[in-house]
């Protein structure tokens, strides 16, 4: 059972530099998400243009390439599902340190002083 003001041995200090990282790492995944989202664009662009092109192609060889280019739009969306639920995940995390008192590490041979 826990107990707030209690501590345990999983208790830890965040650091103000934990939140830095965590800021940090919550940027590159807004970064990622932006890129994800124009490689789609620009897949779903390039699949309108391929269109246009493959009535000039055989059958069986203008549909393997657009197989070939759906697996690429769905891996892009299974990786951008993947980076909001990390997003998500980081606001929650976000909420719970920054309401906990950021504090320095100190060393455990200099606590004693």
């Amino acid at each position: 059972m826990s107990r707030v003001g209690r501590h345990s041995k999983v208790d830890y200090n965040i650091a103000f530099a934990d939140t830095q990282a965590l800021q940090s790492l919550c940027k590159k995944m807004h970064k990622c998400r932006a890129i994800l989202n124009t490689s789609l664009d620009i897949a779903a662009g390039h699949e309108a243009f391929w269109q246009g092109l493959t009535t000039a192609l055989p059958i069986s060889k203008a549909d393997m390439d657009a197989s070939h280019l759906e697996t690429y739009k769905a891996q892009l969306r299974n990786h951008r599902q993947s980076v909001q639920i990390l997003l998500d995940s980081s606001v929650g995390v976000s909420k719970i340190v920054s309401c906990s008192k950021a504090k320095p590490r100190v060393p455990e041979h200099l606590q004693t002083l």
